[in-house]
């Protein structure tokens, strides 16, 4: 076997190698049997006739629409909140930085996956963004996102935050524009075009959230009542959809899949014994005082985040400027810990 196909063959025993042993090991409630998926056409035709939540708001700004139904569950893409800083020190990678390196991202093709579309006539853009489907609006999160990325930097500046504060890591680059619907095949797609990076700020509510989707605002948890009570399984869980992923930045391996760690650290829910929304399998969001897990603190990163071949990243609270250690980041409360 020649040296290429070796290490190819050693990566794929590798990957089956941990998600066997993290199965036995976890010692998390699993399902049964395969979970019977409904995919999002159907699954959004479904929710209209039963009056459910297909696209929405929670009341601190994350929008969500539903992706699939499993096991009966409607299952919901949700964004993850932003916190935009200079501690990566990209302006080192700037002209005029301590890098040397010059980088300004001047014929580079970025791809980004969010909620909805980017308003593409922003003046931070310039005409550098493109949207290459058809969302059905546009997204404040995927338009903040998209600024962070490649924002021209054209803050003419004020009190709070001085010229040119709203500057991107890569702000002569250009962005591809997706929405999330069908991420995987575009994301293929686009890795076999040459695309390089692809960036997922969102994934699956998991556990608890705060919002309406019962048609009452209020807390939901969205763990499966079948498989356990008090601990919602998805957590950590490794599944056909996030080996789809896996498969993606297997086959081009120069593409690089980065995601949000996700904000499910702190979500505590209503507390022991508190009012909350559940998924009573027989007859939908049902009102309830059981007690159920927190999420946090550990072992709480959502199933399209366990992957093994992607970055995920995280936020670092009350950091102006940039790090000068590692030490000098600490761990956000809503920053999710886990193994993968």
């Amino acid at each position: 076997m020649n040296p290429v196909a070796k290490m190819r063959s050693s990566r794929s025993g590798l990957r089956i190698l941990v998600v066997a042993v993290a199965s036995m090991l976890v010692g998390r409630p699993a399902p049964a049997q395969q979970p019977v998926v409904i995919e999002t056409e159907q699954a959004r035709q479904i929710a209209k006739q039963k009056a459910w939540k297909v696209h929405g708001v929670t009341p601190d700004d994350r929008e969500f629409a539903l992706q699939r139904i499993v096991n009966g569950i409607p299952r919901y893409y949700i964004t993850d909140n932003i916190d935009a800083a200079d501690s990566l020190s990209s302006d080192e990678c700037w002209p005029g930085g301590s890098s040397g390196l010059n980088l300004t991202g001047a014929g580079v093709t970025l791809g980004i996956w969010d909620g909805g579309g980017v308003r593409l006539t922003h003046q931070e853009f310039g005409g550098r963004a493109a949207q290459t489907d058809s969302p059905g609006g546009i997204s404040g999160h995927a338009t903040h996102v998209g600024g962070t990325m490649i924002a021209a930097g054209t803050w003419p500046g004020n009190s709070d935050y001085p010229a040119g504060a709203s500057k991107g890591m890569s702000y002569e680059a250009t962005l591809d524009c997706y929405d999330w619907d069908y991420a995987v095949d575009e994301m293929a797609g686009a890795a076999g075009g040459g695309l390089l990076v692809s960036n997922n700020s969102w994934g699956y509510v998991t556990g608890w959230a705060y919002g309406s989707w019962s048609g009452y605002e209020g807390w939901h948890w969205f763990g499966d009542v079948t498989v356990s009570e008090v601990e919602d399984h998805w957590f950590g869980f490794y599944t056909s959809y996030t080996q789809a992923y896996d498969e993606v930045a297997y086959q081009h391996p120069h593409f690089l899949i980065v995601r949000s760690a996700g904000n499910d650290r702190s979500d505590d829910g209503p507390g022991p014994g508190g009012a909350h929304y559940y998924w009573n399998p027989d007859a939908g969001w049902e009102l309830s005082n059981d007690t159920r897990d927190p999420d946090g603190p550990y072992d709480c990163i959502g199933t399209t985040k366990v992957r093994q071949e992607h970055s995920d990243g995280g936020r670092c609270p009350g950091r102006p400027r940039r790090l000068q250690r590692p030490r000098q980041c600490e761990h956000d409360q809503l920053l999710v810990v886990g193994a993968h």
